[in-house]
């Protein structure tokens, strides 16, 4: 057996040294096709990588394919109910049915060009989101314009022929105004009423600061001395005047709006806005003194259309000034009645023609007796309110005195940071703080307007910077004390933080409630803002017909007092809301030649200062 073994393997040898000797390259190749194989295998490895990435991609594409399908399903479903709401409007809108057929046929075939544009989808997912987008736009676009149409329709149910082309170009041109008033009201008329205010603060040497305990004795000290200087009321009743126009709404309302969009800090900035102001408003009165005048009915007449044309020679300057005063006083008129009359129906549920009736009534018996009858009610009637309304405002502060401390906390951190979200806030950085805080203060203690030196100009003094003391008091007590002592029961009470920006103008009446509940405190409120707006609208018509007195003369100004009057109750039924929009603008075309004027005049204020300083007319 053993033999037979070496038998076999020296076969197997032989059978190997011979196939060695035939194929002497057989190894060599076989390896070199075993390293092709393996290239060849890795090269698939590769291929399989790529189709897996293929397949991911692909994954990642179905994906956004079906959120587009969603997208653009949801977009199909909107567009369908504003369909339905497009053809409700058609069924109630009582005129112009050829138009409308003409509209509604542009809107299917747009509609149809959409639903052609939509196939694109499923070719070209990764375009479908763009796609989705821009039918999402139009379809808010043509949404928007149904919208307007239907609200015409309400608006014009009496005007069958009513042509909708000049509806949308009102709802454009009513754009244009609110987007320009905006920008001008922002930053432009911040700097310009600040500028304005540094500048003459430096000028007149912080005199506001250094003269202080001065400027107190000779106002608070003296609010019922009474003198026979040249003058048609007494300093003090012009002063109440002219706290009758700036107090109102802007205490009460202004101040949260402006905690609610820009935080504590806002407040901060109403205090520096108060202090610069100070010099403007001083500036103002002093001039209005300066360059007053007797009318016909031997009363003394001034104010920025007087030292603009007498100081400046700028004739046309002072004709639009006091043109534009006196559309905007018509304006501010109905405005400050429709709001009084929509508080008292909210409160007491009378209608807003009764109320409307009774504030025409009372004002007119206030404005047809005259400046002096204006002056004698003001003077007893702003203090009553005045001290009411901070008596209430100081138990609600008592009641709330822990949380005092924190409140000052708030305002002055967070003027120069930003504050987070809380509860109804929603949060506001520096920015917001500046600029709400500007604007509110600005527009409360209106330093800088060119009202206050109307009525001050009647006032009995024998030097003008005595007068300017006066002004320098108004914007104190307005923003110093009230709009303090509203920020103060807003914060303490946490009403700032319970309602949002949208229902700022409840948030006192939310505060009082703590304390008084909810029906007293709304009662308190409305009383309150009627006897504010009542003295307000009693002094801006008292400033329009000394407007068009100094245009068109005496006779015009009584015409022009009669016109005011009746616009209380056309405002307070909601009438010509198209001269509303105008407001803020006018004002703002009443403020710029103002404040320039108090710049270029700058040398003769100095000089009215100085002269009062040191000269002999100062009194210790």
């Amino acid at each position: 057996m053993e033999g037979r073994c070496r038998a076999i393997d020296g076969e197997v040898a032989r059978f190997e040294g011979d196939a060695l000797a035939r194929f002497p390259n057989e190894p060599a190749r076989f390896s070199t096709a075993l390293a092709r194989s393996g290239r060849g295998l890795a090269r698939f490895g590769g291929f399989v990588a790529r189709f897996e990435r293929s397949l991911a991609r692909f994954g990642r594409r179905f994906a956004r394919l079906g959120g587009c399908v969603a997208r653009f399903e949801r977009s199909l479903a909107r567009l369908g109910a504003g369909v339905a709401r497009f053809t409700t409007a058609l069924a109630r809108f009582p005129s112009g049915p050829a138009r409308f057929f003409v509209s509604l046929a542009r809107f299917e075939s747009d509609l149809a060009r959409l639903l052609l544009r939509s196939r694109r989808i499923g070719r070209t997912p990764a375009t479908g989101g763009k796609l989705f987008q821009k039918h999402l736009t139009f379809f808010e676009k043509n949404f928007k314009l149904l919208l307007f149409l239907k609200f015409v329709q309400l608006e014009t149910r009496s005007q069958p022929d009513i042509d909708i082309k000049e509806a949308i170009i009102m709802e454009s041109f009513t754009a244009f105004i609110s987007n320009l008033t905006n920008f001008v009201w922002g930053l432009p008329m911040i700097i310009l009423l600040m500028g304005g205010g540094v500048y003459l603060t430096v000028r007149l040497g912080f005199f506001q600061f250094t003269q202080l305990p001065h400027i107190m004795k000779q106002t608070f000290g003296k609010i019922l001395a009474k003198n026979n200087d040249p003058g048609t009321v007494s300093p003090f009743q012009a002063t109440s005047s002219a706290l009758a126009s700036t107090m109102g709404a802007a205490n009460i309302v202004g101040v949260p709006v402006a905690i609610a969009l820009g935080g504590p800090g806002a407040v901060f900035w109403m205090w520096v806005v108060a202090l610069i102001g100070m010099a403007t408003k001083y500036s103002e009165v002093v001039l209005g003194l300066k360059y007053r005048e007797k009318n016909e009915d031997g009363e003394f007449v001034g104010g920025p259309m007087y030292y603009i044309r007498k100081g400046l020679g700028w004739k046309k300057v002072a004709y639009f000034f006091a043109f534009a005063l006196m559309i905007e006083v018509a304006a501010s008129t109905m405005v400050q009645a429709n709001s009084i009359a929509s508080n008292i129906e909210g409160a007491f549920g009378i209608q807003p023609f009764i109320s409307g009736l009774v504030i025409m009534l009372i004002v007119g018996l206030v404005i047809f007796g005259g400046v002096k009858t204006i002056g004698s009610v003001t003077e007893k009637l702003i203090p009553l309110m005045v001290v009411i309304y901070l008596v209430l405002s100081l138990i609600v502060l008592i009641y709330n005195a822990s949380a005092i401390p924190n409140a000052l906390v708030l305002i002055f951190q967070h003027a120069l940071t930003p504050i987070s979200a809380t509860g109804g806030f929603a949060g506001a950085g520096v920015a917001a703080a500046i600029r709400w805080g500007l604007a509110r203060g600005l527009y409360s203690n209106e330093a800088g307007m060119g009202t206050a030196p109307i009525i001050h100009s009647a006032a009995q003094n024998n030097h003008p910077a005595k007068q300017g003391f006066w002004g320098v008091f108004e914007v104190m007590l307005d923003t110093l004390v009230v709009c303090t002592m509203t920020a103060l029961v807003v914060i303490t009470s946490g009403a700032w933080t319970d309602v949002g920006s949208d229902n700022a103008a409840n948030m006192v009446a939310i505060a009082f409630s703590t304390v008084f509940g909810d029906t007293t405190a709304g009662a308190i409120i409305s009383i309150v803002l009627l006897l504010f707006v009542i003295s307000t609208v009693i002094v801006l018509i008292y400033y329009g017909e000394k407007q068009a007195e100094f245009l068109f003369g005496i006779r015009f100004s009584n015409f022009m007092r009669v016109v005011y009057t009746i616009a209380i109750l056309i405002g307070a039924i909601g009438g010509l809301q198209f001269i509303w929009q105008f407001l803020d603008l006018l004002l703002a075309m009443v403020i710029v030649p103002n404040i320039i004027a108090l710049i270029f005049l700058s040398k003769q204020i100095r000089a009215v200062t100085d002269d009062y300083f040191h000269g002999s007319a100062k009194q210790d």
